[in-house]
Order: C-alpha cells, then sequence, then structure tokens
C-alpha cells in the first residue's frame, strides 16, 4: 500500500500532506466501516515483525514524535493497535 501512495504524499508541501494525513485518519477513526476498510488496506502486521539497527519491533507500523502532537488520530491509532495487541494475545494463548 505505502508503494501506491508514496508518490502522493511526497508531491506537495509535508506541512500540507501531513494536516491532509491527520484530518483523513480523524475522519476514518470515527467509523466503523472506516476503520474496517483502513484494516482491509493494511492487512495484518503480527506476521511481520521488522528488526533494524539490532533492535526488534513485532510490526512494521512507526510512527515519529509529535506525528499527532495535537491527538486528532487517536481513535484510529488506539483501535488497530488494541486490535493487533488482542490478536496476537489470542495467537499466544492459542499455541501454549
Amino acid at each position: 500500500m505505502y508503494e501506491l501512495l508514496r508518490p502522493l504524499l511526497f508531491s506537495g508541501d509535508p506541512e500540507r500532506i501531513h494536516d491532509r494525513v491527520l484530518a483523513a485518519l480523524e475522519s476514518v477513526g470515527h467509523f466503523a466501516p472506516g476503520r474496517a476498510l483502513l484494516r482491509a488496506l493494511a492487512g495484518s502486521s503480527a506476521a511481520r515483525p521488522v528488526t533494524t539497527m539490532g533492535l526488534n519491533f513485532p510490526h512494521p507500523l512507526g510512527l515519529a514524535a509529535g506525528f499527532d502532537k495535537d491527538a486528532r488520530a487517536i481513535p484510529t491509532v488506539r483501535a488497530e493497535f488494541r486490535l493487533h495487541r488482542n490478536r496476537n494475545r489470542h495467537a499466544a494463548a492459542s499455541t501454549r
């Protein structure tokens, strides 16, 4: 998905693109169908751990400090993290 969006994300003023991305996340996060669409587009990241600079991360998502300094997209991001955390807990419990 990122490969498809990258040209658009890097085609204009960074602050303007940042504001648009946050506005989109804020809007989509308020509606269950929008969150479901984001999950479908993002796919499952639970099976894609990343190791970089000697650090292991359970998924490829990384956000810079201050990305959402006004907490506009918190409902969307929180819902996604909760979903992945719960999936990981269920998967771990089923392997015990």
